[in-house]
């Protein structure tokens, strides 16, 4: 708590988020794969990764960045870009079984309350067996990881 209190620049490591990410979109291949459907998570995959592209970037910005003491003006509007980062990846109307579960990455297994769900919106579908629902919460996702890249190149491009 105390070095993000204390850190210029929030100390959010995306790179390694998005590599994590990357495993769970391949287990949702995987799991389309294993139901024979026509769906697929290759735009989700894609999106991860301009995210960690996005992030190797601004990870180099902000080493950069940190040694050259930016304004705090600057620092202030990166640490706003990181926060809302966060923020597209969650849905104000939350899952669809759910609503007030609006995290599109981790939510409690409505099955075993005691267990993690990864990507809930679409591996709740899965579950479901609803193709259609799949494809949708795919796109969605793919759609909320590409606003959080951008979101990650406008902080990049305020340190430069």
């Amino acid at each position: 708590m105390l070095r993000l209190a204390n850190a210029d620049v929030l100390p959010y490591d995306y790179v390694e988020f998005a590599r994590t990410m990357r495993r769970f979109a391949n287990q949702v291949e995987t799991s389309i794969a294993d139901k024979k459907w026509k769906s697929s998570a290759a735009e989700l995959t894609s999106a991860i990764a301009r995210l960690e592209e996005a992030a190797v970037a601004f990870g180099g910005a902000r080493d950069r960045a940190l040694t050259a003491q930016p304004s705090r003006a600057a620092l202030r509007e990166v640490n706003a870009k990181l926060m809302r980062v966060e923020r597209e990846l969650t849905r104000p109307e939350g899952l669809v079984t759910r609503p007030w579960f609006r995290n599109l990455i981790y939510a409690s297994d409505e099955n075993n309350g005691y267990a993690t769900m990864v990507l809930p919106s679409v591996n709740e579908a899965i579950r479901a067996g609803e193709e259609k629902s799949v494809s949708k919460e795919l796109t969605d996702l793919a759609h909320r990881f590409d606003a959080a890249a951008q979101l990650l190149r406008d902080a990049a491009a305020l340190i430069k």
